[in-house]
């Protein structure tokens, strides 16, 4: 069972919220994507994933303030990696992007 961060950021990726997301949950990269979130947008991501909220739990703000990028594997696995920076979230799912395009290419 997922935790409350990982209940709330799989619900975001898989709804649009993340900065982008790509990939297969096939590939060995999964499906991946970034998002960075700050102090400014609690309210509304609170407000638009209280269903998610009320279900797994409300979690603490600096647990979900940062920049994040995470992946999902086809067990259903969802990991959630905090980066130094948002710069850095991008250029890891970049990384992480190049690898799925070389899988998705063979």
């Amino acid at each position: 069972m997922d935790t409350s961060v990982e209940a709330l950021f799989r619900d975001m990726m898989n709804n649009g919220w993340f900065m982008e997301s790509d990939g297969d949950v096939g590939s060995h990269v999964g499906y991946f994507g970034y998002v960075n979130n700050t102090k400014r947008e609690l309210f509304e991501i609170r407000q638009n994933f209280y269903e998610t909220i009320g279900a797994y739990g409300d979690p603490k703000d600096e647990d979900i303030i940062g920049s994040f990028v995470c992946t999902l594997d086809s067990n259903g696995n969802f990991l959630v990696h905090r980066q130094p920076s948002q710069e850095i979230a991008k250029q890891e799912f970049r990384r992480l992007q190049r690898e799925y395009e070389i899988w998705a290419a063979q």
